[in-house]
């Protein structure tokens, strides 16, 4: 643990497998553990309806945007689409990323698996 990075997360890969029941089910599957990062609310992304539009609805309300800085070794690391979970169990799905000098920083969304 540093000032840098003061939080520990492990990452994982989600596969898709196919079953007779509901047709498919999604896992991640954890590659790697205690990883040094740095989980920070970012910003809302996304626009909502504009005040009193008769067409709005809560899917129009912005996502939180949470960016997590990785101290990654390596770019195959951490790609689009993992599932980053955080010492307190709460999961992160990466939708994109950016490379800097300090490692990854990942644009990440909340994760709810479907069940």
């Amino acid at each position: 643990m540093s000032f840098m990075f003061p939080r520990v997360v492990s990452i994982g890969r989600l596969t898709e497998t196919s079953n007779a029941t509901d047709g498919y089910s999604r896992t991640a599957t954890t590659l790697y553990t205690g990883v040094p990062a740095s989980i920070q609310f970012k910003r809302d992304k996304g626009f909502g309806a504009p005040a009193g539009f008769p067409t709005g609805t809560n899917s129009d309300s912005p996502m939180p945007l949470i960016e997590i800085m990785l101290k990654v070794t390596s770019f195959s690391m951490v790609q689009p689409s993992d599932v980053i979970t955080d010492e307190l169990g709460i999961q992160y799905k990466v939708d994109w990323l950016e490379w800097t000098p300090l490692g990854a920083m990942a644009a990440c969304s909340l994760y709810k698996p479907v069940s």
